[in-house]
């Protein structure tokens, strides 16, 4: 099957920028400290849904099925696609990624698998760096993002940048860090059958 990019303004930017409002202190930090009008936004869906493409809160696959589409299909080749941008950038930019869940500190949740994780005032982030492994941990990690809508980062600081060490408590000065090195913010979006993906724009 077919996905079609397609490229949002004005409207597309509202959407990221309320969602930023309603996460916690990495998605409310880029949405005040991030000139985000100086992204570029785009989603990539099926053809036929292109008519309902800035639906953004909907579900967006109704005229695809009807005419046939499979949706698990589409679901694989889209997060397959999301997985590509993930993985190629924290390959070329040695960078990371950073995933908003709803847990904290002290959250249960934290101890199933072996994620790697930080904390900043009582909030727990997922965090992934470059590793052999790097592939299977990402298709592990996304389901792992809060639930829909999901924040994901992508943040030019590498693990030596960051000085990580399992499980540890980061201060507002390296939130900050990766607030300012974020390339790219992948934003749940279409009633969870998408995402919204903004990237800073070069320089």
């Amino acid at each position: 099957m077919r996905l079609k990019k397609i490229v949002f303004n004005e409207n597309g930017l509202k959407y990221i920028k309320g969602e930023l409002y309603r996460g916690k202190y990495y998605a409310k930090s880029i949405l005040q400290r991030n000139k985000l009008e100086e992204g570029v936004i785009h989603t990539i869906i099926p053809p036929e849904c292109v008519n309902d493409a800035e639906d953004f809160d909907d579900s967006i696959l109704k005229p695809y099925e009807d005419l046939g589409g499979n949706p698990k299909e589409y679901r694989q080749k889209l997060i397959t696609n999301v997985e590509q941008l993930i993985r190629d950038y924290i390959m070329n930019n040695n960078g990371c990624a950073i995933f908003e869940i709803f847990a904290r500190s002290d959250s249960p949740i934290l101890d199933r698998g072996n994620k790697k994780y930080f904390i900043f005032n009582k909030e727990a982030y997922l965090i992934l760096f470059k590793n052999t492994d790097l592939k299977n941990e990402i298709h592990e990690y996304l389901p792992s993002a809060r639930p829909y809508p999901e924040i994901i980062g992508l943040s030019s600081l590498s693990e030596h940048d960051i000085e990580y060490v399992e499980y540890q408590t980061v201060d507002e000065g390296m939130m900050k860090k990766l607030v300012e090195t974020t390339d790219y913010l992948i934003i749940g979006a279409y009633d969870g059958e998408g995402y919204l993906i903004w990237e800073k724009t070069k320089k």
